[in-house]
């Protein structure tokens, strides 16, 4: 049995807290290259492509 399903941990809770931990390790370049513009924008495109498969999952159907 894996670990994760052991401690009843799904993969975005470990992703989340993978980014915790490297945000607090880390200097302060990665946040000087992540404070773009051009990151804002593709953060912008990834959360309405993710709203937009989540509006078109329909459960049960007609």
């Amino acid at each position: 049995m894996s670990t994760m399903v052991r401690w009843n941990l799904g993969a975005p809770v470990v992703i989340v807290a993978a980014g915790v931990v490297i945000g607090l390790v880390n200097d302060q370049s990665i946040k000087i290259t992540l404070n773009t513009q051009a990151m804002l924008y593709m953060a912008e495109i990834v959360l309405a492509v993710l709203l937009f498969v989540d509006a078109t999952e329909v459960r049960g159907g007609r």
